[in-house]
């Protein structure tokens, strides 16, 4: 490494631990919570139709508060908008952890909804912005992955918490996921430097405006959001439906769901780490792909087995595949971004998404309902080669086009 590379990796060295610290904390809270929040709500005795009914609303609100929570946090700051965030997730799961009814449930929601909605897009744009102004954005496939590996570390650690928590009370894992969010709303505000995207229009709605019919007309921005919706199917289609496979087809006790999801973390760390290795072999957009039909086989293990040791042989190819995919995208998808609109963009991404999700998300349920768990895990594999075929289309028609 040069000498001007190794001041600009100690120039941005706090900036990462900064942001390591608080995606930590946050995955940590968010293992926490995903260990047992479907089978904590089947507990209170809500319906199969009233859960995917309360995730629908999820999505709507998301769509709702995304679009201009993007905008705002390019004008006020990343890195607070991200802090306000991580304190109103944190008071949802303290809701969601002494619900005892629908109401209250969705209650929960509508706030998770927004404090996700602050969180989405920020902390990358901000972490991305930093990078660039630090000289070492030409090293993103290394540091990505790096601070994947070191996030997936935490939720293997939270996991493992999440076991002995269960065995006191099933909420307690959610409770201390609440504690823990609002702990890093507090940290990410005090912390470190904000970053800001720029405008030539002062009004917020005049702002919103330009930018969606900035991203409208980029043809690649359409499809990387077709791709973006395409990964999100089989990722809901296996995250959603894994503790009620467990849990009701092979009758498993809710309290040895977290072992599972260590299982699940350990995996997923591999991925991470695995993308920069085969990086060094391959291009950027290729160790997506490769991390895609990682997921695709184990979709199928998981449909050809009817068994825990398929479950779990399965499970595990999904999720070294979707580490692979989820820390080399980011590494080329963010290279056709301009810095001003990065959390604007990513905020549309996300209100996109989550229009989708309302709709997605009830079809799954649907499906599952009519055939079974098999059709919905038979869909992840199909929208995987689907999306396969935009990645490749991408390539060939913008390998060498870059945002400037």
């Amino acid at each position: 490494m040069s000498q001007t590379k190794e001041i600009n990796m100690k120039n941005f060295k706090k900036t990462k631990i900064i942001y390591i610290i608080m995606m930590s904390l946050y995955g940590f809270a968010d293992k926490l919570y995903g260990s047992i929040y479907i089978a904590f709500m089947r507990s209170a005795n809500l319906s199969m139709l009233q859960i995917s009914n309360l995730f629908s609303i999820e999505q709507i609100l998301l769509a709702i508060f995304d679009y201009p929570t993007g905008t705002i946090s390019d004008k006020i700051g990343r890195k607070k908008i991200a802090s306000h965030g991580f304190i109103t997730w944190g008071i949802s799961l303290l809701i969601f952890a002494y619900s005892k009814s629908y109401t209250y449930f969705l209650i929960s929601m509508i706030l998770m909804s927004l404090g996700l909605a602050l969180i989405s897009g920020a902390p990358g744009a901000w972490l991305v912005d930093h990078m660039i102004k630090d000289g070492v954005y030409e090293e993103r496939a290394k540091i990505f992955p790096q601070i994947q590996t070191i996030v997936s570390f935490f939720a293997i650690i939270a996991s493992i918490f999440s076991y002995f928590f269960i065995d006191i009370s099933k909420n307690l894992p959610i409770i201390a996921a609440g504690l823990i969010s609002i702990f890093t709303g507090l940290y990410s505000y005090v912390v470190g430097e904000d970053n800001y995207g720029f405008s030539k229009h002062p009004s917020l709605l005049k702002t919103l405006n330009e930018n969606l019919k900035s991203f409208l007309k980029d043809k690649r921005m359409i499809l990387l959001t077709i791709k973006k919706l395409l990964s999100y199917v089989s990722f809901v289609a296996f995250i959603l439906y894994w503790q009620i496979y467990l849990t009701e087809t092979l009758e498993l006790e809710a309290k040895f769901l977290p072992m599972f999801l260590i299982i699940f973390m350990f995996s997923l760390t591999a991925g991470n780490y695995l993308s920069s290795r085969i990086a060094n072999k391959l291009e950027n957009y290729y160790v997506s792909i490769v991390g895609l039909i990682v997921s695709a086989v184990g979709f199928a293990l998981l449909i050809l087995g009817d068994n825990l040791i398929t479950f779990i042989i399965g499970s595990i190819l999904i999720e070294i595949g979707f580490g692979i995919e989820q820390a080399m995208t980011p590494t080329w998808t963010m290279e056709y971004i301009k810095s001003e609109v990065r959390a604007s963009y990513a905020s549309i991404f996300s209100t996109i998404q989550s229009i989708f999700g309302f709709f997605i998300i009830n079809l799954l349920g649907f499906f599952s309902e009519l055939a079974g768990i098999n059709i919905v895990w038979l869909l992840g594999i199909v929208v995987i080669f689907l999306e396969i075929g935009i990645v490749l289309l991408f390539v060939k028609k913008y390998k060498s086009i870059r945002s400037q």
